[in-house]
């Protein structure tokens, strides 16, 4: 059902153009903003990038998943180096 729900949320500004488009099929986008919406999504790619790269591991490590001890206390996930 939450894949249902990032789809619909995913096509909402695809229909909401293709609306808009159908009752004012004479008018154009103004340039700004079509400018304006390409820096965004630039920005959007790099930022995406920036922050995949900055929290990747190494390729010698391994990652070791949130635990509870022997006391029932939760143990954080964490990277450690393959041995």
């Amino acid at each position: 059902m939450i894949y249902l729900l990032n789809l619909l949320l995913f096509l909402l500004p695809f229909l909401a153009y293709a609306i808009w488009r159908r009752y004012n099929p004479q008018a154009e986008p103004d340039p700004r903003i079509v400018v304006l919406g390409l820096i965004g999504i630039g920005l959007g790619l790099a930022a995406a990038t920036w922050y995949g790269l900055s929290v990747s591991m190494d390729r010698d490590t391994v990652y070791i998943p949130a635990y509870l001890d022997e006391h029932g206390r939760i143990v954080p996930g964490r990277a450690e180096p393959r041995r």
